[in-house]
């Protein structure tokens, strides 16, 4: 009973800290379990949330969800995989990289989409050989639907048409990885003729092959999401190459993106923000997509666009200029629009001013010189690299 009045106390103290502010269900773990919560609700209040519609149930359905999202994540770092795992190869899956955990946490799967590097590794000494074997084939016959497979769990998951890494790895053929069978020969391939070996600081022997995506895996990864970019770019009217550049900057087009804001998919939407903007948007009604939806290319694509469209239409219309208003945008879905409008003026009204007094170039500069996140300054300068790849689609 103690320990759940402190709990309370705690969780009440935060939405007090908060005002009526989105207390999230991972955020409301993370200062359940801070040795200074004080300090990790101040912490949480730097990002940006969005206002819950009134409901008095929230906070308790907040309270068990963050019990049960923590326990999971908890179970997964300091039980199952931490028993297995050295601490340095103890690792998550992050927006830019694939990890996949099997066989009793005993196999893991690593795919970076930054670099396309692939490794799969197994510490399973009783039979190494075939616990790769099967690390491998899963990973070459993962799905197309992020949704399908359980990333913080060791559970096996079903092989369901095309292969999410189709024409991204080829086998000792050169040919595509479309079915079980040829999955199966390359795995047995991999192993009798690729196979390495280490020692963890455990002295614990891990058995790993290495593979590398195909030169252009870029560029073929951005033609499999082309068509749902234009359909939902044209549908809000937003620029095709903006979507594909932030979709680049934010999971470099790894649809099984997750990062602790927490943000889910290729376009990284964060539910109970960006996702509870655009749900309203497309559904007409408050709410908030899972992270299962989420997960689904085109959902995630549709509510990154729609959100993108909010951020012109609703929250920065009044910017004149099209080009200071892209600036503006593109750090927004980053940072906030609140937090974008502040690095001009405290007054929202004055701050449109001001930026509308501005040049673009000078727009971009003061973004670069006085927003206060470093991720949001360095965000902006990506987004509007990586959109030059893609002005020639629309």
């Amino acid at each position: 009973m103690k320990q759940y009045a402190q709990l309370s106390i705690t969780l009440t103290l935060a939405l007090g800290f908060f005002g009526c502010s989105t207390l999230t269900p991972e955020n409301a773990a993370k200062i359940i379990i801070a040795d200074d919560p004080s300090y990790a609700m101040r912490q949480i209040a730097g990002n940006q949330f969005r206002i819950y519609a009134t409901d008095s149930k929230a906070l308790m359905r907040d309270i068990k969800e963050a019990k049960r999202q923590y326990a999971k994540v908890a179970n997964a770092l300091s039980g199952n995989v931490a028993k297995q795992w050295s601490k340095e190869d103890v690792s998550l899956p992050s927006a830019e990289s694939y990890v996949k955990y099997s066989n009793n946490y005993k196999s893991k799967a690593t795919i970076n989409f930054h670099n396309g590097a692939i490794r799969i590794e197994t510490i399973d000494t009783s039979n190494p050989t075939k616990s790769l074997e099967k690390a491998i084939t899963n990973t070459l016959l993962l799905p197309q639907d992020p949704s399908k497979v359980d990333l913080y769990s060791a559970d096996d998951f079903k092989f369901d048409g095309k292969p999410f890494l189709a024409g991204l790895i080829k086998d000792h053929d050169g040919q595509d990885i479309l079915t079980q069978w040829r999955a199966e020969r390359y795995a047995k391939y991999l192993v009798e003729n690729e196979l390495k070996t280490r020692k963890d600081s455990k002295g614990k022997l891990v058995s790993y092959v290495d593979l590398q995506m195909v030169g252009d895996y870029q560029s073929k990864s951005e033609h499999k999401y082309e068509d749902l970019v234009l359909k939902y770019a044209h549908k809000y009217n937003v620029s095709p190459a903006l979507v594909l550049g932030i979709i680049q900057t934010e999971s470099n087009f790894n649809p099984y993106a997750v990062s602790n804001a927490p943000a889910y998919g290729l376009m990284q939407v964060v539910p109970s923000t960006a996702g509870a903007d655009a749900y309203e948007l497309i559904n007409g009604k408050k709410g908030m997509p899972t992270k299962e939806m989420l997960f689904n290319p085109e959902t995630n694509i549709e509510y990154g666009v729609a959100y993108l469209s909010i951020l012109f239409n609703r929250y920065l219309p009044q910017i004149k200029d099209k080009q200071s208003q892209e600036y503006c945008v593109i750090t927004a879905y980053n940072a906030g629009a609140g937090s974008v409008l502040r690095t001009f003026a405290n007054d929202k009204n004055e701050a449109f001013n001001r930026i509308n007094a501005m040049s673009a170039k000078k727009v971009y500069d003061t973004i670069q010189s006085k927003l206060p996140s470093s991720e949001g300054r360095r965000y902006l300068m990506k987004v509007t690299t990586h959109k030059k790849n893609y002005e020639h689609i629309q």
